[in-house]
């Protein structure tokens, strides 16, 4: 006999909405909350990601220029999507290098060593 079972419950959303979701929770992360003051917060490039940086440049009032529809490492396209032999799309031109929070141009020197990985 199984006492006090609670019935189990989903919850359906749609992909866009969670992802926001999670851009917002780890906007207020203790950790994500330190490297915003003290260091350094680097986001890699991925669907979900972008969200994140969407949350967190707007946090710090950095959300002028930052678009997250190009900011995804892979991509699925629909058949008859034109790509050029290695399977990229022909113009990468609104493709950025992201570094640090937002876009700006690639730092050449190391790390500080303030800087965490998170």
């Amino acid at each position: 006999m199984v006492a006090n079972t609670r019935p189990i419950r989903s919850f359906v959303r749609p992909p866009a909405t969670l992802k926001h979701l999670i851009g917002k929770a780890l906007t207020i992360h203790p950790a994500v909350e330190a490297a915003l003051k003290s260091g350094t917060v680097v986001i890699i490039a991925g669907t979900t990601n972008g969200y994140v940086a969407e949350e967190i440049n707007a946090r710090t009032g950095q959300a002028e220029g930052f678009s997250r529809k190009r900011f995804f490492r892979g991509i699925t396209i629909p058949p008859g999507v034109p790509t050029n032999d290695p399977g990229m799309l022909h113009d990468m031109s609104e493709f950025m290098v992201t570094c640090g929070i937002g876009s700006r141009p690639a730092r050449t020197s190391s790390p500080s060593p303030r800087s965490r990985a998170l």
